[in-house]
This record gives C-alpha cells, structure tokens and sequence, in this order.
C-alpha cells in the first residue's frame, strides 16, 4: 500500500530508527558504539526544523502546523482509524501534546509554547486522510513550569535532563529518559503529567 497521505505511526518510525542505529552500531563493532555522557541533545533554530528531523510529523502531510510564531504555538494530528476505542485515541491526543510540548523545549531555546494536538483519522482501506476537529487537547506551558511538572518522576535541572542522547557513527538519537518514557507513554504517566503542568500554572484545555 502506498499513498500520499499517509502518515508513519510514531512508534514505527521510532523502530525504523532504531533499527537504522542498530545496523550501524553492528558495522562499527570492532571500535564500538560510541556514548558520551557530555552528549547534548540536538538543538535546532526553529520547530518546523526541529519536526523535519527528527521524522515523527511531517508539514508535507499536515500532521504538523506552525500555527503562530509569536506567541508560539504548534499542531500536531497523530493518526488514528475509524472504530478504535476512544482509550487509545485519547492517549495519542495526550501523548502528542506532550511531544509538542517537552520536544520544543529539548530541542529549541523556545521559553513558552502552546501544542494542540488534534486526531488524523486514516482510512487504510479507501487510502484517505482528514484531520478532525476533537478529540483534542491544547498545553499552553513555559519552560520552567514544564520542567517542575516533569520533576515528578525524574530530577530535572534542564530540558536536557529528559533525554539521553546515544550516537552511533553519525547518527544520533534522542530518546527519552527512561523514568520520562514511562510517563510520556502511559495513560496513568500522561495523566499525572497534564496534572503536574497544571498544578505548575500550565493552561490545559480539553475537547472531546
């Protein structure tokens, strides 16, 4: 199946880039993988360079929109398919908005955005796409309210603090902490996450 539309999953383009690194990491084996503990994690002058890179969503397909640059504020549409349980999609919605979110601030100087995360909805079978109106969920959050959130389940001096950079060759990868992974993917962590960023001053708002 091939059409133009269609958006990678999150969690496939994660594996393909694992497994990319992987290849790599085994062609370099007689000098091995290289690790840096000083490592810091790419930075980017703007989101929309930030997002092209790093693979995850895409303008070219609308999963992804500079909504405004000052305020900043961003769009993101994960993909979803008719019928699934409304669970599921909720949790895309919140993890979206939270990959707006703390991605921004890991990976650009930005001090203050506003991620809308809105579901795409991918016919498999008839070969279209549209991004819908609701489910959606909106964090308007600083840098410093963000950060008090995410030191709920790991110490956090920086944004930085939220990943752990490996680089394999020429190839690096950003993946989250593992204490913040498990927040970020779980509906129990998503939850007490969005409730930490409100109780820091962050703006939630919630439709659908």
């Amino acid at each position: 199946m091939d059409f133009k539309g269609y958006q990678t999953p999150a969690w496939l383009s994660r594996l393909r880039r694992s497994l990319v690194t992987a290849t790599v990491v085994l062609a370099l084996a007689p000098a091995g993988q290289v690790l840096a503990a000083d490592l810091k994690p790419l930075q980017f002058a703007t989101v929309g360079e930030m997002i092209e890179d790093l693979g995850d969503y895409s303008a070219e397909n609308g999963t992804f929109k500079l909504l405004s640059t000052e305020p900043l504020k961003i769009q993101l549409a994960p993909s979803i398919v008719p019928g699934d349980l409304p669970e599921n999609n909720a949790r895309e919605i919140r993890r979206a908005a939270l990959y707006g979110v703390y991605r921004t601030l890991v990976h650009t100087d930005a001090d203050k955005v506003t991620s809308v995360a809105v579901p795409r909805e991918v016919n498999i079978r008839e070969q279209t796409s549209k991004v819908l109106s609701k489910p959606s969920l909106s964090i308007t959050v600083t840098r410093a309210q963000a950060l008090k959130a995410a030191s709920l389940f790991l110490k956090v001096q920086s944004a930085a603090d939220l990943v752990r950079p490996e680089q394999a060759g020429t190839i690096q990868l950003d993946n989250w902490a593992p204490k913040f992974k498990d927040a970020y993917m779980t509906d129990k962590g998503q939850i007490r996450l969005l409730e930490a960023i409100k109780a820091a001053g962050g703006d939630l708002v919630n439709n659908g």
